[in-house]
């Protein structure tokens, strides 16, 4: 279908759009390209976005450090029933990159077009938890209305655009004038260094989003729950790493702010969003918030509609009788699960809305953790102890294989005390499973005192093979491990968490150790 082109042109520098879509609906987004082309503007689409290789989430954050705004065509491509009521949704992705540009890029520089086909009287239907958000009807078959309220939108993202570039461009001039005499190369870091990042973060200001270093995302956080009346609500979405939670000082002295207040009659919501045996790694700390009645904890174990690497780690404050409403965002550094990567602080009311209604969305979709739950949650109850535990374990699995506690635990991104070594036995009082923390060794003088005997040693190559296991492949919870005599260590008991293969070099569970102690012959010994 043809285009309508008039003169109503906007007078654009170069804005850059991106334009996404679903394949289904490449047709409507190729008419918004040579419309917005049309109209002045840079439009970029997703089909040219990707980088050979490149993950889907790196490409999007890529193209948000690089755009000024964002157009998410949302066409009718499924086909659902509703209440007894055909209706036609967007795809999914669609709707998820709409929620990841309106967080990156604010309200005012996303548009949702909501593609209304009367030929085939098919009209998209979008979520009731967008009402409000921009967005605009894109007609097929009215190409000089849909210009017109393209170029009023355009109009409304040069006008932001253009007054911050003016302010900013005669505030580097001025600068650039202290400077004029340095040489080109300390010119050039200076721009690359302090003037663009000064940029980005000024016009994150303007959209009411202030970025934040690390140490100023903690002390803002203690700030709001030293001054949290009564009256504040607080909910947070939890997806740092369990290490972030046990082993950060930062994340110490907020869980104890947390209990604190919560001590004080102020109600807060936690929902952890992570993987299952994630929560076992964080129990010590779990269980500290959940002594406070007011402390209401949820889990939502990540899957392919709530993938966990999706959301950042947020905490909203908000006093409903005043209409005040902030939230704290910070992200996880990508290669060290101990430190974020970067934070910011939202404080523009739609967008803070938008994200609590998120909240409340995946809330009420998770699982209550309670005192009286948490053991069944955690694997810790099993009836039968003649019944391997590791049957009933979910197992997680790594992208190569390990064999060692160190390879292990390094994969894991754990402690390497936290990875369970376990030591077969060959021993005059016969073969015993001997467990210990993954950064401990043990002499076989020291089993045979604890069992005095005469002889003790470890089992090598064959005798491993002759009971069906290798090295890397010994796993305290399954069989035939399990069934053994368990000598277990009592530094080992003292963790939160142990993590042990599933039986092969790639697999693996995690769980409390105290689990060990439910074998039929097991023993606590002071090695």
């Amino acid at each position: 279908m043809s285009l309508h082109i008039n003169n109503n042109r906007v007078d654009m520098k170069k804005i850059k759009i991106f334009i996404g879509s679903s394949k289904e609906g490449e047709d409507y987004n190729l008419q918004v390209r040579s419309l917005l082309e049309h109209l002045g503007a840079s439009p970029k689409s997703w089909r040219g976005s990707f980088k050979p290789g490149e993950y889907t989430i790196n490409a999007l954050f890529r193209n948000a450090a690089e755009i000024d705004a964002a157009i998410l065509v949302a066409s009718p491509d499924d086909e659902t029933n509703f209440r007894n009521e055909k209706r036609y949704e967007p795809r999914d992705n669609i709707l998820f990159e709409a929620g990841f540009f309106i967080a990156e890029l604010g309200l005012e520089r996303t548009l949702i077009l909501r593609v209304v086909d009367t030929e085939n009287n098919k009209i998209t239907s979008l979520p009731t938890n967008l009402a409000g958000l921009t967005h605009v009807d894109f007609y097929p078959n009215k190409p000089a209305n849909n210009e017109k309220e393209l170029s009023q939108w355009l109009n409304h993202v040069k006008m932001h655009s253009q007054s911050f570039d003016q302010h900013f461009d005669r505030l580097s001039k001025m600068l650039r004038g202290d400077f004029i005499n340095l040489r080109s190369k300390l010119k050039e870091n200076i721009v690359k260094y302090i003037l663009r990042p000064l940029k980005a973060d000024l016009n994150n200001a303007l959209q009411g989003i202030i970025t934040l270093t690390p140490g100023e995302y903690y002390q803002d956080l203690y700030h709001e729950l030293n001054i949290a009346s009564i009256n504040t609500k607080i909910i947070a979405l939890n997806t740092l790493s369990p290490l972030m939670w046990s082993d950060d000082p930062n994340q110490q002295k907020y869980i104890k702010k947390n209990v604190e207040i919560a001590a004080k009659g102020i109600t807060i919501k936690r929902l952890f969003i992570n993987k299952a045996n994630d929560l076992i790694k964080m129990l010590s700390v779990i269980k500290e918030l959940l002594k406070e009645e007011r402390i209401r904890i949820k889990q939502l174990i990540p899957d392919e509609e709530y993938p966990g690497s999706i959301y950042d780690d947020m905490v909203i404050f908000y006093d409903d009788d005043a209409l005040e409403i902030r939230a704290y965002i910070s992200s996880q550094a990508i290669n060290n699960p101990r430190r974020l990567r970067s934070a910011k602080l939202v404080l523009d009311e739609r967008e803070s809305l938008f994200l609590k209604e998120a909240f409340f969305d995946l809330w009420n979709k998770a699982n209550e953790v309670t005192l009286d739950n948490i053991d069944e949650i955690t694997n810790i109850k099993y009836d039968d102890p003649s019944t391997p535990p590791g049957e009933f374990m979910r197992a997680e699995y790594l992208n190569y294989q390990v064999e060692t506690c160190f390879e292990a635990a390094n994969a894991k991104c754990i402690p390497l005390k936290n990875e369970l070594k376990t030591i077969i036995m060959q021993t005059t009082h016969g073969i015993y499973a001997v467990h210990l923390r993954g950064d401990k060794k043990v002499a076989n003088r020291i089993i045979k005192n604890v069992l005095e005997c005469d002889h003790a040693h470890q089992i090598g190559v064959v005798e491993l093979k002759k009971m069906g296991l290798s090295h890397g492949t010994v796993s305290a919870v399954l069989n035939p491990v399990w069934s053994l005599p368990h000598l277990i260590s009592k530094q080992l008991l003292e963790l939160d968490y142990v993590s042990t293969n599933n039986g092969t070099l790639s697999g693996y569970f995690t769980f409390s150790p105290k689990i060990l102690l439910r074998a039929e012959s097991a023993s606590v010994e002071d090695f």
